[in-house]
């Protein structure tokens, strides 16, 4: 199994903005190409959310009982997900939840935590607990650790090296005195949140591959955490690919995005997306996103959807065949030079289908024509879902 994490999102942020509907659409792009392209057993936790933590306690009185702040602040967290469902208008492929309160994720932690007190690789000061990390780093071979992971972009990889050589000197916190959070199984200070989000996945999805999705912001933290407890406790590094997504810059500021607006139906939810994807950039850490590249995107959405109609009727000559230039860039995650390369061999479908009918060919090359379009059409369907299903029902296509 091949599990998408990115780290879990803190409620008390209120609903996704759209910086953070930029990544939540990215890591759907890419569990719509395992799924159906690559026929992988794949799972996107879209509603991946963080629960505990110091945030949630500011909302109840000091005095209040440790029993009664948890009670006010479970039913708060099951308040927020019943009512905060603007990833539901994103056209994610899945709504699936998991919460660092979840018994799976509460059992994980846990059982990391006793498992590297077992192993040495931790210790206390007065119930203060340190994860050992001089220790790990002397026990593996950490370097070569980070080279197992394909890492996107290619600049991360000696920016995380960098990382481990440096954040590796000193033992590390990682309990805090936090009222709202996991209780320590051996004693002391409960367990910091940062612990649990790094080490909360395994009992949800035992014995899977992960593809860990982080923005640069969390590399020094949540990533490097997951590494160096994956290392200490099962010798591999916890991911097999780790795709570190940009920051969004939006024109004029995340408050001019009404995600709400953009989404009213699933069509604009796809000129959402193709926005959202056009952005996305290997080369820098911060991309704009602009007015223009929704207006790009509507225009988009309607072309596609269009083409669909010289083909009512029409059968194909065969199934749509494999690209394999497409498909390595979509395992490499170069989402935007696969839209844009899609568009452009879509654009010039188009003016082959008007030449076709000007020279009096079309009867003759309209299936072949077809198969064509079908085959661009399946492989924009992991972008735009909405656009591709429709085509695909209109022209009596079994979906993939």
């Amino acid at each position: 199994m091949k599990v998408i994490a990115n780290p879990p999102f803190g409620i008390y942020k209120g609903d996704i903005h759209i910086g953070q509907a930029f990544y939540h659409v990215l890591l759907d792009v890419y569990y719509r190409f395992l799924t159906q392209c690559m026929y992988a057993n794949a799972v996107f936790p879209a509603y991946s959310l963080n629960v505990y933590g110091k945030r949630g306690e500011k909302l109840v009185a000091d005095n209040t009982s440790d029993e009664e702040l948890r009670k006010i602040l479970d039913a708060n967290s099951d308040s927020y997900i019943s009512s905060n469902r603007l990833r539901d208008r994103l056209n994610l492929g899945s709504n699936a939840l998991v919460t660092d309160r979840d018994s799976a994720s509460i059992e994980s932690a846990k059982t990391s935590f006793i498992e590297l007190a077992n192993r040495g690789f931790t210790f206390q000061d007065n119930g203060v607990w340190f994860l050992d990390l001089p220790l790990i780093s002397g026990r593996y071979d950490l370097s070569r650790a980070q080279r197992l992971i394909s890492i996107y972009p290619d600049r991360i990889s000696g920016e995380l090296e960098r990382m481990i050589e440096e954040n590796t000197k000193e033992p590390l916190k990682i309990t805090r005195p936090t009222r709202y959070a996991i209780p320590n199984p051996i004693g002391g200070e409960n367990l910091g949140p940062l612990f649990v989000l790094a080490t909360m996945w395994e009992s949800h999805y035992k014995d899977a591959n992960f593809t860990i999705a982080a923005s640069e912001d969390v590399l020094a933290k949540y990533v490097l955490l997951r590494f160096l407890v994956n290392m200490a406790l099962r010798g591999e590094p916890g991911m097999d690919e780790l795709f570190i997504y940009n920051k969004v810059q939006p024109e004029g500021g995340i408050e001019a995005w009404n995600i709400k607006d953009l989404t009213e139906d699933a069509y604009k939810a796809d000129m959402l997306r193709y926005a959202l994807v056009s952005s996305h950039s290997f080369k820098e850490p911060a991309v704009n996103l602009g007015r223009d590249a929704i207006k790009g995107g509507k225009n988009f959405v309607y072309f596609v959807g269009s083409m669909r109609k010289a083909f009512y009727h029409v059968r194909s000559d065969g199934n749509p065949r494999r690209d394999e230039s497409y498909m390595q860039k979509m395992k490499a995650f170069r989402f935007s030079e696969v839209l844009s390369g899609l568009e452009t061999k879509l654009r010039g479908l188009s003016k082959k289908i008007n030449i076709s009918k000007n020279q009096g060919l079309w009867e003759q090359q309209k299936p072949e024509l077809l198969s064509e379009y079908l085959m661009l059409v399946n492989q924009l369907s992991p972008i735009l879902p909405a656009i591709t299903d429709l085509i695909k029902t209109d022209l009596n296509v079994v979906r993939t």
